[in-house]
């Protein structure tokens, strides 16, 4: 009898998979600092921006990891998350542990050897996505702003690891732009979910209300034609209205109420829709 060689390939893309690669794509934040500044072309901001990406790449997988080891209980519960490779029993959950304390002292300790303001960038980055994990991914609006946090963090690090001045025109742009993808990302998922889709088509007015969208719900309430339609194109204004109350002046800065008339006038909403 032979043995059985899927072992070792499962367990190599079990640890691989338990490292999440895929969501390695959003650290090329860290490039946006020295693009913009336009010293990317340089040897030594190349370099310096080259270890940012691996130091939160490493920071990043050993949260990953962390996380899945610590819940491996619940995962293993749960229809979904129960496919996960430490979940599954593909990967030990002591290698699991091992190779979070490796990672993680690959990546706070290749960011201090950096720039020491890099060092403090990726523990502040460890602490909000801890945070996020034990409190604030259950908390409305906090979560979005963790998220948000996360991405804003990113660019400021290859800032930091290249020892680039970030102005406040970069930090406005780079906060607001990454609360926006978060939200957007957010409701995107909502409108495409399968529950979401068939409770909406049940019942959309008291659908919006269980989401918190009081104003989309009494306005389905008065008009049902276009109803989805309109709950896309009221989301999309609630989320503007409610950045420019976040921002306040500075928001401003970026376009008055004429900017926003005109914007949803070149929508071609309904008239009803203008209203709101």
């Amino acid at each position: 009898m032979t043995a059985d060689p899927i072992g070792p390939p499962s367990l190599v893309v079990g640890v691989i998979r338990s490292l999440r690669p895929k969501q390695w794509a959003k650290n090329v934040l860290v490039f946006a600092a020295p693009v913009a500044a336009g010293m990317i072309d340089e040897r030594s901001t190349l370099l310096h921006t080259l270890a940012a990406f691996a130091c939160f790449c490493a920071a990043a997988s050993a949260t990953y990891l962390l996380n899945d080891a610590v819940d491996v209980e619940a995962d293993r519960r749960h229809p979904v998350k129960r496919h996960r490779p430490i979940a599954a029993g593909s990967v030990p959950v002591g290698l699991a542990f091992t190779l979070a304390a490796v990672l993680l002292v690959v990546g706070v300790g290749g960011a201090f050897l950096t720039a020491r303001d890099f060092g403090i960038t990726i523990l502040a980055y460890l602490a909000l996505t801890t945070a996020y994990t034990v409190k604030l991914k259950h908390m409305p609006v906090l979560d979005i702003v963790a998220v948000a946090s996360g991405f804003v963090l990113r660019a400021i690090g290859g800032a930091t690891a290249t020892d680039i001045p970030i102005s406040e025109w970069f930090f406005i742009v780079t906060s607001f732009g990454a609360l926006f993808m978060v939200v957007a990302d957010l409701l995107a998922r909502i409108l495409t979910d399968e529950g979401f889709r068939a409770d909406f088509r049940q019942d959309p007015v008291a659908t919006c209300r269980d989401l918190g969208m009081d104003d989309v719900a009494d306005e389905l309430a008065r008009e049902t034609q276009g109803a989805f339609q309109t709950l896309e194109v009221s989301s999309m204004i609630l989320l503007l209205v409610a950045a420019s109350n976040l921002f306040g002046s500075v928001f401003s800065r970026l376009g008055s109420a004429e900017f926003l008339a005109q914007m949803l006038t070149s929508l071609q909403l309904p008239p009803m829709l203008m209203l709101m």
